[in-house]
């Protein structure tokens, strides 16, 4: 039985100042052969941690657009995208756009959040945060234009 082992380039941020690092590495990990990159997805990280925010963040599924515009083979993705701070058909719609435009190359890593901060930063009260994240698991896969192939693929 052979083997299969899949590097993964984690631990990149998606802060204003640390970008051109993040950028660079997404980069040289394609061209070195890596399985995938995956970036954060949270726009208060030092708040989040309550201390004072230091930096500005990227909005992640942007970022990832622009990452696959430069790279050829490498899979992106988040770490975990919190599924509250957007509606569910949103977010389906953003990352199958990604999946679309990188040739398949979009990965979705979901979670229901867990900094209060940021649900306080977003408005979203804590019932609406359960609801959110209740309602994207019963979306059909194959609706309303969201790649199925990928979504198949992500969770076998």
């Amino acid at each position: 039985m052979a083997l299969n082992l899949r590097f993964i380039l984690s631990g990149l941020g998606n802060w204003y100042n640390g970008w051109s690092l993040t950028d660079q590495a997404v980069q040289l990990a394609d061209k070195l052969g890596f399985w995938g990159a995956v970036i954060p997805d949270h726009y208060m990280w030092a708040e989040a941690y309550g201390q004072p925010q230091k930096d500005s963040t990227l909005e992640s599924w942007i970022a990832l657009s622009y990452l696959a515009a430069k790279t050829q083979n490498i899979k992106l993705g988040t770490i975990v995208t919190p599924i509250p701070f957007r509606p569910p058909a949103m977010l389906a719609k953003m990352v199958s756009t990604m999946d679309v435009l990188s040739s398949g190359r979009a990965v979705l890593g979901v979670g229901a959040g867990w900094s209060q901060t940021e649900f306080e930063g977003y408005s979203i009260r804590r019932l609406q945060h359960m609801g959110r994240s209740e309602n994207t698991g019963r979306q059909d896969p194959g609706r309303r234009g969201t790649n199925s192939r990928a979504l198949a693929e992500a969770t076998s």
